[in-house]
Order: C-alpha cells, then structure tokens, then sequence
C-alpha cells in the first residue's frame, strides 16, 4: 500500500447500500404460483405524496430515446453517484410497513416463516413475540411518559454464529427463521426443538428486551428521510446483505462482490505471508485490516493507513486481500500505471494478472472515487491540527483490506 490518496476524509460514514435511481415504481423479485410461475414482474406502489408527484412523469408520456442518447443524458445531468451504506438493521426494520412493500403484513402470518417467535420470559417460562412497532414513548405505571427513542436502538447480534442459528436450518437446510428472539437472549440454557419448552438459567429484564428488540421495527415516523427516498426512487423489497455476518465481510463484498471466496480457493493456506489467526478467508467477522497493521512492513511509515480509534496497530489483522473490486476496475485505461506504483507486486497484485489486462484492454477512462468515513482523516471535534482517529472505525473501511 503505497499511497491513502484512494480514500478521503468525510463527516459520516458510507450510508445504505442502495443506490437511488429515477423510477418511482417499487421493483420486487417475482413470487411463485403453485406451479412456479412467476404471478407478477412489477409492482408499482402506492401513489406518491403531491411534493413527489408535482416532479413525476408517466412512462407513456416520456419521449423515446435510443441507447446512444440516454448515455449521453446520463454524461451531461449526473456528476456525481453516492452509495450510501447503513448497517446492523433490516429491510424489515425500516420498511416492513411500508405501503406496497413485501414486509412484514404483506402475508397471512401464516405463510411469513418466524412471524412468530419463541421468547423466554424472566420466569424461566416460553412465550411468543411477533413483530411490533416501537412507540415513540410508552406511558408507565405512574402515568409518567417515557420517551423510548426508537431512532437510537441497541445493535443486536448480527454476527455469523449468530446469524446462522437465528435462521433455525431445518432438516431439509431451509430456514425457519423462528429463532431469533431466543438467540438475542444470550442464553446458556436449551430450548427445546419445537420452541416450547426451555432448561436453563432464566433471562434478565434487560436480556428478554434484547430479544423483543430484535422483532421490533419502526415506519416513517421514526425513519421520515428513508421513506421519502422510498417514495421519490425507487425500493427493492428483496434486498439481503452479502455475507451472513458482521460489518467487515459486508463492506469488503459491496466493492468487491464476495468477502474472499476466490482468494481462499487460490490460496488454501490463506495467506504466504501473514500468520495471524484472523487470516482465514472467506471473511466473515470484523478483524482489523492488514493495512496499518503491526505486520504491515511494507508501507512507510508515514504513509501507514489509520487505525481503529487511533489505538495500537493490530498484532493480529486480516489476510492482504488480493482479488478484484471496483477500484481495480475504477483504474481504467491508466491501471498499468498504477499499479506500477505497487511497493509489493508480487503480495498485492498476483492474482488479478489477467483482470489488469483486461481492465487494460477495454480502453475505459478512469473513475475517480473516494470512500468517505468519519475520522479516517482530521475532524473538526479534533483538539489540535493532528488527526487523532478517535473516531474512526478501521473494519467498516473495506478498500483499506486491500494491497493495491
């Protein structure tokens, strides 16, 4: 890694991680008669508010245009894309109740696989949740109102153990997805099979509302600015994260597609040159990026990335990730150039050989680009002119996993 001119500075983190385009048509994956027949390819939501309308115009009524024109509308009016990236929430959280959204009521509960969950009580007994709205406020046993502030919820557990075992594989290898209040618990005891009956340590106050959080959701009065982006572009209702896991695999796979599969089956042993135990390929937790690592030797130092909230470099740091992404595709036509820079070639760029010659060979320009997280860079709630990362969060940063 010989250069951070790849990555600037920014007030917030990369947002959510759809791109919003033009249509106001809500665009859902096709569902299946009982033959297997697809029932339905588009459905257009419900008609937006008059703010929306006013600036909306009908498919019919819009002139025809050829492939070479929309290209050069495109060159002219759009300057910049933003990819906003938001994590650690579903599409259910945000908009289960979304008008015309698959989500949570769009089926009898019946057919909703894990509508309705198995929760342990403080009494150590079992008993149900379903998703539920969180209130803006509740009153209490006083009449006292309490504000409970939906917009500033607890993360619950979205790592790859986690995740696995809230999705309850049955026999067949199909997700009954009915176990995900329980496993928010933390529990040490046993639920029993069918969800009835549980052995073990009852759960705290605190532990059974992890649990009810994680069936929890909210609408447009917690989330106004997602549901008017809903409403003015376009919504995809079957939109899944990556990886089953955490932020890191997640991040490294929105510019790259995967987490390291392709690494992983070149390089069984996982990495020649990097010997710590969070080296293991494909990623699936949160390790610390090999870049601005103890065992990065090879960067100056006064080029070195940053690192998690400006502590100590990691002793124990994810493998060089070494298979394409976007901003090896970005480099264009100037990749050979670039790349040339590499102060280690033969660690960060073996294995995209024949994707430089290709990128290379279709002659495109380049694309400037930039990753932009808070403290990766010097803030303005900084006390001095130095940068102190205090804020920064190395293992959400996905390009800086990577060499080149």
């Amino acid at each position: 890694m010989h250069t951070k001119e790849w990555v600037k500075a920014g007030c917030a983190s990369l947002l959510t991680a759809t791109m919003m385009m033009q249509p106001v048509a809500m665009l859902a994956e096709s569902p299946k008669g009982k033959e297997g027949v697809d029932q339905k390819i588009l459905e257009i939501g419900p008609r937006s508010g008059d703010e929306v309308t006013r600036h909306t115009l009908r498919v019919e009524d819009s002139p025809y245009l050829t492939h070479d024109q929309k290209l050069d509308l495109l060159r002219k009016h759009i300057k910049y894309i933003f990819v906003l990236f938001q994590e650690n929430r579903s599409f259910d959280f945000y908009f289960g109740t979304y008008p015309g959204a698959r989500g949570l009521f769009s089926q009898s509960a019946a057919m909703t696989p894990g509508f309705v969950q198995p929760i342990v009580k403080t009494d150590g007994t079992v008993g149900t949740i379903s998703p539920f709205k969180i209130p803006q406020s509740i009153t209490d046993i006083h009449g006292n109102t309490v504000l409970l502030y939906p917009e500033d919820t607890d993360s619950v557990n979205h790592g790859h153990a986690a995740i696995d075992a809230k999705l309850d594989l049955n026999a067949s290898h199909i997700a009954q997805n009915d176990r995900y209040a329980f496993v928010e618990e933390g529990l040490k005891g046993t639920l029993s099979a069918d969800g009835k009956t549980y052995t073990g340590p009852a759960p705290t106050e605190k532990q059974v509302q992890m649990g009810e959080l994680v069936v929890g959701h909210v609408d447009c009065d917690t989330a106004p600015f997602l549901w008017n982006y809903a409403d003015r572009f376009t919504l995809f209702d079957n939109f899944f994260d990556t990886v089953i896991g955490p932020s890191t695999p997640n991040a490294i796979a929105m510019i790259a597609g995967q987490s390291g599969e392709t690494q992983w089956v070149k390089h069984p042993e996982l990495s020649s040159k990097n010997n710590s135990t969070n080296a293991q390929l494909p990623v699936t937790g949160d390790p610390q990026p090999f870049w601005g690592s103890a065992l990065d030797i090879f960067t100056p130092p006064g080029e070195k990335q940053p690192t998690e909230s400006g502590g100590a470099p990691s002793t124990n740091p994810s493998s060089n990730l070494t298979f394409a992404s976007l901003p090896l595709s970005f480099m264009g036509e100037q990749i050979f150039n670039i790349t040339a820079k590499d102060l280690d070639p033969v660690f960060d760029l073996l294995d995209v050989q024949a994707d430089i010659q290709k990128i290379a060979g279709d002659h495109n320009k380049p694309v400037n680009w930039g990753w932009f997280q808070e403290g990766y860079d010097h803030e303005s709630t900084d006390p001095s002119s130095t940068a102190t990362h205090l804020t920064y969060i190395a293992h959400h940063n996905g390009p800086q996993y990577f060499g080149y």
